[in-house]
């Protein structure tokens, strides 16, 4: 016990979400197996399809998350009472649900005909209750995940680690079933496996928070509402913007791109993944403490972190590569034994390069983020997203996967990569003129 009260709490947290990443991760690659076995290679192309659709759906919280997150961690930095934020976050929510449900309605044939239509083996109106079954699913799961950042801010990520952890668990459980026992309406059937426990494992624990909370607590106040929502509307949009630079490339790939590369750009990405999402972990449990250092003004700490955590990535980053260069055709062949793949060295190295400007970029996004200081992403992202999707457009025609990723890393070196370390610099240098 000794030993862990020495090691700092985002390291813990982080720890935890490493396992569970770890855990979710290896459920995932055990799913590629059974999927592209089960469904084949176009409907499992279909099914990555509807996962992107529902990941769009992220921006289903309307930024009140991220809001809400930095709210707690600073009324816990001044030892303030933090409840009515949560309460009145989850109001707010409610009522962007309700919306966003009538939404979907208007919605889904529109998605269903214009994206759906290269899958000929499915009739139109299977198409158009496929995607209705996962719009209204991914509006209630990915409102419902403000839970997980609530346990972040108030310093028990953990808890939302394991519910990550168990929703790979059941979603793998639940896959491996169907695959064994159901023959009819498969693709109808996984997408239940995936989407009912993500639902399930965000929605409850939801309930579970706002049933501790003292019932004094449960009133609406509008000034809470309204100091949340000019906040998370710069979440928000920055999120809408990310969206069309980070999750375009499906909806580009289901229009210009084969489905055979369309598969194999996402078993890729799920491999380099694997290192992504333990990064990404640390920058979600280290997003309090930038916000507590930079209220204190403890920049030289800030940027330590910075520096440390950028060369720790792009190092684990290259040596993964090389890695997964020479060993990519086992990797992908345990992955997916019932398909035939052919990946090339510039893809590897493409893909190399793609995640060491995420690594990059995101670090310092975080950074901002967490302060609040949202302007220069709103400033940069727009044109990061224009460059991506023409890019992507324009070279997947001719380069097919290969030109997917040329669009995004073209995206992050013209904008992201040059102007967010100058922002950063720029609040340092304002705080040093202040001091």
């Amino acid at each position: 016990m000794i030993f862990f009260s020495k090691i700092p709490s985002h390291i813990l947290i982080a720890s935890s979400a490493w396992a569970s990443r770890g855990v979710s991760i290896a459920f995932g690659l055990l799913n590629i197996r059974i999927l592209t076995s089960y469904l084949g290679e176009d409907s499992y192309a279909l099914y990555l399809l509807l996962l992107n659709i529902a990941g769009w759906f992220a921006l289903s919280d309307l930024g009140i998350g991220y809001s809400l997150q930095n709210f707690i961690s600073e009324a816990k930095a001044k030892s303030e009472e933090y409840f009515p934020f949560i309460i009145n976050a989850v109001f707010l929510l409610f009522i962007g649900a309700l919306l966003q449900i009538l939404l979907c309605c208007f919605l889904y044939q529109y998605l269903s005909s214009h994206f759906l239509q290269s899958f000929k083996f499915l009739d139109d109106q299977l198409k158009v209750n496929l995607v209705l079954q996962v719009l209204i699913v991914s509006v209630f799961t990915y409102t419902s995940i403000i839970a997980h950042k609530i346990w972040y801010a108030i310093g028990k990520g953990y808890i939302a680690n394991m519910f990550t952890a168990l929703t790979a668990l059941f979603s793998f459980i639940f896959t491996y079933l169907i695959s064994k026992y159901v023959e009819d309406n498969k693709i109808q059937n996984v997408l239940f496996a995936y989407l009912i426990p993500n639902f399930f494992f965000t929605f409850f624990p939801l309930l579970f928070i706002l049933f501790k909370i003292p019932r004094s607590y449960f009133q609406i106040s509008f000034p809470h509402c309204r100091m949340i929502i000019k906040r998370s509307f710069d979440f928000w949009v920055f999120g809408i913007l990310s969206a069309l630079v980070l999750q375009i490339d499906y909806l580009v790939m289901a229009k210009y791109v084969p489905n055979n590369e369309l598969v194999l750009y996402s078993v890729v990405t799920k491999v380099f993944n694997i290192l992504f999402f333990a990064y990404t972990a640390l920058l979600g449990a280290i997003w309090p403490v930038f916000n507590k250092l930079i209220l204190e003004g403890s920049w030289d700490k800030v940027f330590y972190y910075i520096k440390r955590y950028i060369i720790w990535g792009v190092l684990f980053f290259v040596l993964f590569t090389l890695s997964f260069y020479f060993y990519n055709h086992f990797f992908l062949q345990l992955l997916s034994p019932e398909l035939t793949f052919s990946l090339g060295t510039t893809t590897i190295i493409l893909f190399c390069v793609y995640y060491i400007l995420r690594v990059w970029s995101d670090t310092f996004a975080v950074v901002l983020q967490s302060f609040n200081f949202i302007k220069p992403l709103w400033l940069l992202v727009p044109f990061q997203a224009a460059i991506s999707i023409f890019f992507q457009i324009k070279f997947s025609q001719i380069y097919g996967i290969n030109g997917v990723l040329l669009g995004l890393i073209l995206s992050f070196v013209l904008t992201v990569v040059i102007f967010l370390p100058y922002f950063v610099y720029q609040k340092y240098k304002k705080y040093l003129k202040h001091e």
